[in-house]
């Protein structure tokens, strides 16, 4: 069996690393749990929010060891689309 390529590893490490503005994010095995953290907007995304949801994806997508991603959200609302106020704020 192949050895998983260096970016896949180097992807696992940074996820522990990432900067997160709006995200909270939580991997505990084979399992991912990325909470959107705006609950004063019901979790409406903005542009920020955003890139930092795609990005990641794009890491966890990466990490062999995650099988299951759970998207979920803080407060009373799991997300109420997009924050037309916030879509050209970082």
């Amino acid at each position: 069996m192949d050895a998983a390529p260096d970016h896949l590893l180097l992807d696992h490490l940074l996820l522990d690393h990432l900067l997160l503005d709006h995200l909270l994010l939580d991997h505990q095995g084979a399992v991912a749990s990325v909470t959107m953290n705006r609950p004063e907007v019901l979790n409406a995304l903005n542009l920020r929010m955003g890139i930092e949801l795609l990005d990641v994806m794009d890491r966890l997508d990466g990490d062999r060891s995650v099988r299951v991603v759970v998207l979920t959200g803080t407060g009373r609302a799991f997300c109420a689309g997009d924050d037309l106020r916030g879509l050209s704020e970082p």
